[in-house]
């Protein structure tokens, strides 16, 4: 009287663990677990409490595998943000780097004939007309002291 009870009390355990499980873990949850256990009612009860530890142990396994990848999923977490904010950071330093090219490009691309003339660089043809303007006052200023000089002191 009392075993019917009983098997009836752990056919309905093991259905409603099994609903329960394939509802939290989905495909994960293999449909068999607790299968083998209502389908085989005989055996002792010694048979069917050995054969519940067995999945219990099973059952604490794969939680502690989920609690595993929970952790391994929190570290993942972590190293992702840590990544992103390294991409962003290198993205700041990327942009700063990109104005800093723009502003050398700027300055490279003004025309050289720009540049001489901003900075007063001379020409050759400056530096050339400069030596002959200076040639020339030389020679009158020569001139120049030459005709003082004779007139300073004439010739006897």
């Amino acid at each position: 009287m009392v075993e019917p009870v009983i098997v009836s009390f752990l056919n309905d355990y093991f259905r409603l663990l099994d609903r329960i499980f394939s509802l939290l873990f989905g495909s994960l949850w293999p449909k068999s677990v607790f299968s083998e256990l209502r389908a085989n009612p005989g055996g002792t009860i010694d048979e069917r409490l050995a054969k519940i530890e067995v999945a219990k142990q099973n059952l604490l396994e794969g939680l502690s595998a989920l609690d595993e990848l929970k952790l391994e999923a929190d570290q993942n977490k972590k190293t992702l943000a840590s990544a992103l904010e390294t991409i962003r950071e290198l993205e700041s330093k990327k942009t700063e780097a990109q104005e800093e090219l723009n502003a050398l490009r700027q300055v490279a691309d003004l025309d050289t004939a720009t540049l001489k003339k901003l900075f007063d660089v001379p020409t050759s043809g400056r530096i050339w007309r400069e030596r002959f303007y200076g040639l020339l006052t030389g020679i009158v200023a020569s001139l120049i002291a030459a005709y003082l000089w004779q007139i300073a002191f004439p010739a006897k």
